[in-house]
């Protein structure tokens, strides 16, 4: 039977030979190198911790700059910001309606509380879509299916339909 004291330096070891491969595909495969680094930190690696919220923060400032970014907020009332009810009541009737920009403003607090929910990318693709924010529906799609590894048939054949 192993004491605790060994448990401990054997994942400390784990975390750090993730940690490594995570910092060693830094560069040339980021995906790869956040998975590493989401298991080194799955051993309580710190610097793996800080290292992914880096290439996180840096691959959203990214997408930011480089693409031509819908502002939805900028065209919300202030009295459709303060809404009454669940986001997951107010988004549906927003998209029934057509008043996608709502939506999208909704969405963004859907996000909030479920970072990787599938349903929340549908949605955001769709008022995208009504929109006719094609791109935008498609890095939408791009990050749930790509980026954050989200396996739905609906996701996925939106994304198709969008690239045809």
């Amino acid at each position: 039977m192993r004491n605790k004291k060994e448990n401990t330096v054997g994942t400390n070891m784990f975390g750090k030979a993730f940690y490594h491969l995570g910092v060693i595909w830094q560069k040339d495969d980021p995906q790869k190198a956040m998975l590493y680094l989401d298991s080194a930190i799955q051993y309580d690696n710190l610097h793996a911790r800080v290292l992914l919220e880096a290439m996180r923060t840096e691959e959203t400032t990214r997408r930011v700059l480089t693409k031509d970014s819908y502002d939805y907020e900028s065209k919300v009332s202030n009295e459709d910001k303060y809404e009454v009810g669940s986001v997951y009541e107010i988004v549906p009737q927003c998209l029934a309606e057509k008043k996608y920009n709502k939506a999208l403003y909704y969405i963004d607090m859907m996000q909030m509380v479920a970072p990787d929910s599938s349903i929340t990318y549908l949605l955001k693709a769709r008022a995208f879509i009504g929109l006719n924010q094609n791109q935008q529906a498609l890095e939408v799609l791009h990050e749930a299916i790509e980026i954050k590894n989200i396996d739905n048939q609906e996701l996925i054949a939106l994304k198709s339909n969008l690239e045809k």
